[in-house]
């Protein structure tokens, strides 16, 4: 996994677009250490072309990447055959990598959903956790009456369901009680990232295989016995908000079996853990989900 914060992904998803297709880039270095603090974005692009070209190439996207983020970042753009010397040496003292295609189609967690007995409870007990609480809608196509925590514009917010009648909601809550129903992720190509699904343990829903058909750019939706329900979404990139998360991460209750067999698909707030409930990391403290799903 990586560092990034979600402006950080946005400039380098921007930068991405200006490096040629045939060029292999990765990042490197400190972002690629989860316990390191701070650091340079190292970035590493092997290209065959001249050194006036690769000079030119490394400057472009550093100006691109800071026209949309202020941290620092460091291009090395270096020739994919018959490097010199001390370029060759450059490569092989890069330890770690990863693509760079995959951090800018990796999905953001858009919201975290909580099925929930008592809506109003529910809510009354999120205020203390210092986020706008937006104005509970009844949807009668899900037999739902649902509410976020969280302005729109803010990232990862929670989403409180409460069933309104029988439905696939109210079985979800009387076979397992309140508590996570699913994870809300936002990618910029649903069929890229269906695509990298291969090997990662989920399963497309059935209920979504006429939608992929149609290219619908409605939710797809992953599951896995065991674990909570995945939703997709299809969105472009936009700059976010200067607005912290709701959710700043996520260890999901699962099965030990599980944990093992499973992807996290991506998102660097999840996590999957034998613990006995799944935990939120909300301003800084974990906290049980049945603190917050009444």
């Amino acid at each position: 996994m990586f560092r990034l914060d979600r402006l950080e992904r946005y400039a380098l998803a921007k930068a991405f677009e200006h490096i040629p297709r045939h060029a292999k880039s990765n990042l490197f270095g400190s972002r690629l250490q989860l316990d390191a603090r701070g650091g340079d974005i190292d970035i590493l692009i092997e290209l065959d072309a001249s050194p006036a070209e690769r000079f030119e190439l490394s400057s472009h996207i550093s100006l691109v990447f800071k026209e949309h983020c202020d941290e620092r970042i460091d291009v090395v753009v270096l020739p994919m055959t018959h490097p010199s010397s001390n370029e060759k040496a450059f490569r092989d003292n890069v330890q770690k990598v990863m693509d760079l295609r995959t951090i800018v189609h990796a999905p953001l967690l858009d919201h975290l959903a909580l099925v929930v007995r008592d809506l109003d409870a529910s809510l009354h007990k999120s205020m203390s956790l210092g986020f706008e609480i937006q104005k509970a809608q009844p949807f009668e196509d899900t037999k739902c009456r649902e509410c976020y925590v969280g302005e729109p514009k803010r990232p990862a917010r929670l989403l409180f369901m409460q069933p309104t009648a029988p439905g696939s909601y109210q079985r979800t809550l009387d076979k397992r009680g309140p508590g996570l129903h699913h994870l809300g992720l936002v990618v910029p190509c649903v069929p890229s990232f269906l695509d990298a699904l291969g090997g990662s343990g989920w399963f497309i829903h059935p209920s979504s295989l006429g939608r992929i058909q149609l290219r619908d750019k409605g939710p797809i939706y992953l599951v896995r016995p065991g674990a909570p329900l995945v939703e997709v979404n299809e969105s472009e990139p936009t700059k976010p908000a200067p607005l912290a998360p709701v959710v700043e991460g996520v260890r999901v209750s699962l099965d030990e079996s599980l944990t093992e067999r499973l992807s996290c698909l991506g998102v660097p707030e999840l996590m999957w853990a034998s613990i006995p409930e799944t935990e939120l990391r909300i301003n800084g403290t974990w906290r049980r989900v049945s603190e917050l799903a009444i």
